[in-house]
């Protein structure tokens, strides 16, 4: 599946890239995907956000829960 994720230049200006993604996990209802680099995906409020470990992720998502 293909994913367009929003990410900052060093300059602070948004670029899009299109990254390939599979589905990886599912914690507390959100589904947890992963890319070939081994970043983590997760989508929240129509945007995708991305993270370098798992736990970085679940984090993310027992936050986003509360």
């Amino acid at each position: 599946m293909q994913i367009t994720v929003k990410q900052l230049t060093d300059t602070n200006a948004s670029r899009y890239e299109t990254v390939d993604v599979h589905k990886y996990a599912m914690y507390q209802g959100y589904d947890i995907y992963t890319d070939k680099d081994g970043w983590y995906y997760i989508q929240h409020n129509g945007e995708w956000n991305y993270f370098a470990s798992m736990n970085e992720a679940k984090k993310f998502i027992r936050d986003i829960a509360k």
